[in-house]
């Protein structure tokens, strides 16, 4: 159990930090974003796409 959540973080992580990487919010460099909480993520994505939106 404890795995698949790892699991889970990591594929959501990925998610966004590509996500945000091809709006030009995150560079493509050879940064750790994985570092980033998954939460501050997901919210630069939401205000991205509420910003993207209007």
């Amino acid at each position: 159990m404890n795995n698949q959540l790892r699991h889970a973080v990591e594929e959501a992580k990925k998610f966004y930090i590509q996500k945000l990487s091809d709006a030009g919010i995150l560079s493509k460099t050879d940064e750790d974003y994985t570092l980033i909480p998954l939460s501050e993520l997901e919210n630069m994505y939401k205000s991205h796409k509420q910003i993207e939106e209007t």
